[in-house]
């Protein structure tokens, strides 16, 4: 059994990269670690988690359909909600100074560059004047920061841009945040996307994350179109959330009751059903 946390390689490989990729030790290697998975001669049952990639391997290797076993996602949404019942804004927000007037907008997940970090500090950056000035953004997980930093010097935000790094206290984050940002290059799934929508934060995400369904879904935020990569869309975005405080709240509405509806957090209770579903029939199978 293989949890199918990842993006498709070869796709991948055949996308970003030319064909003197496809002749180094790595491509060989990590693409015979793939085949071995989801050839059809394999037997590897995949536990899968977006829907789009599945697809995505069945184009590239014929992998059968009864092979997969889709799994909900794994978010915690009792300390989510928990941190979100307090009235106004969290002790994180208050320790770093949120006042009422104030648009905090958080980015979560490690490995900026694949996160889109530079998408959000554009976005922040092409504000008008009058709603940058009161917009907080809040890059959390652990990334190049010092880079990071500088971009955010060069675009004219550095003073309004808080990296946090890695954090236990996601949840309490969340509930001091305004609007969840999730502009992700290349993204599977996306476990942020969702606990924003948990959180009632409006959600602004690219279409290339692989949860961006569910904002859709939900009528919980704006999904961005990235394929082509066009920043304008992001900035955009970012603009009518942030000048408009009545919009924001009805897409957190919305996200949060879709949030009491659909089967967000059962990932590892689903995942050993199916390992012992699996186990199961093998041993019945070598009985026989």
């Amino acid at each position: 059994v293989y949890y199918n946390g990842d993006v498709c390689f070869q796709k991948e490989a055949a996308d970003k990269h030319g064909p003197w990729y496809r002749l180094t030790p790595r491509y060989r290697q990590m693409l015979a670690f793939e085949k071995a998975v989801f050839s059809p001669a394999s037997s590897t049952q995949i536990l899968s988690i977006s829907e789009r990639e599945k697809h995505c391997y069945q184009a590239v290797y014929g992998t059968q359909e009864e092979r997969f076993h889709e799994l909900p996602a794994g978010i915690d949404k009792a300390r989510i909600r928990g941190a979100c019942e307090r009235v106004g804004r969290s002790r994180a927000g208050v320790e770093r100074g949120v006042g009422n007037d104030h648009v905090v907008i958080i980015t979560v997940g490690s490995d900026f560059r694949r996160k889109g970090v530079d998408r959000a500090l554009k976005a922040l950056a092409a504000l008008p004047e009058a709603d940058r000035s009161r917009c907080l953004l809040w890059v959390v997980g652990e990334g190049n920061i010092p880079r990071y930093r500088r971009i955010a010097a060069s675009l004219g935000v550095g003073r309004l841009v808080d990296f946090m790094g890695g954090r236990s206290d996601v949840p309490e984050l969340l509930a001091a945040a305004d609007i969840l940002f999730h502009p992700a290059v290349s993204e599977t799934a996306g476990n942020a996307i969702l606990e924003g929508l948990v959180a009632g934060l409006p959600v602004i995400v690219s279409a290339s994350a692989g949860f961006s369904y569910h904002v859709s879904r939900a009528q919980g935020g704006i999904v961005v179109d990235d394929i082509p990569y066009a920043q304008v869309g992001f900035d955009e975005a970012l603009r009518r959330l942030v000048a408009d405080a009545r919009y924001r709240r009805a897409l957190g509405e919305n996200g949060w009751k879709y949030a009491d509806r659909v089967d967000l957090y059962r990932r590892p209770q689903a995942a050993m059903d199916i390992i012992e579903a699996v186990a199961g029939s093998t041993r019945d199978a070598n009985l026989a």
